[in-house]
């Protein structure tokens, strides 16, 4: 295949994962209100097309930038994003709203820095589990639930396979490890 990187082609992928990640947004923040005005039909309808922007976005930004990685290359990306977002970007539009009168604007760019800052250690811890291949292993007994059916093992470590409904290890996480 031709050289993609510096085309025009490229850029256009670009707008367009933009634009499709963009509308996939709206039309699920159109289904929410189609339902509390009470048209869950209506609603739907906005879900199945926010689904397949998603598709048309995943198509982009997967197969033709190739902008995917592996786990641990992804939770690195995820941890330097949210990094720049709660360091930077929204330190400054908190400080600029503010500057221009903007106090509640200033207090919602304070929060969601805050936000982004849970998100940067979360993807830090996870990660460091990755690197070190302790995703599914505690250093104390600890409980461990099922995510498909919500039995608990309680160890040291994540057992192979669900005793209940025999999804494997992949399935299971540690109890109360929340965002």
């Amino acid at each position: 295949m031709k050289e993609l990187k510096g085309s025009q082609t490229e850029m256009n992928l670009y707008l367009t994962f933009a634009g499709e990640s963009r509308v996939r947004n709206r039309y699920n923040f159109f289904s929410e209100v189609a339902r509390l005005e009470g048209y869950q039909w209506i609603g739907n309808v906005f879900d199945e097309a926010a689904s397949t922007k998603y598709a048309h976005s995943r198509e982009v930004y997967r197969r033709y930038l190739d902008m995917v990685g592996n786990t641990l290359e992804n939770l690195k990306e995820a941890m330097e994003g949210e990094t720049i977002e709660y360091s930077t970007l929204y330190r400054q539009f908190e400080e600029e709203a503010r500057k221009e009168g903007f106090q509640q604007i200033g207090d919602f760019y304070k929060e969601l820095s805050a936000v982004a800052k849970n998100y940067e250690e979360k993807f830090e811890e996870l990660y460091n589990r990755v690197k070190d291949n302790t995703v599914y292993i505690s250093p104390v007994p600890t409980r461990w639930r099922c995510m498909n059916c919500s039995w608990i093992h309680e160890g040291t470590s994540a057992p192979k396979l669900c005793a209940l409904c025999y999804f494997p290890k992949s399935f299971f996480k540690e109890e109360g490890d929340e965002i």
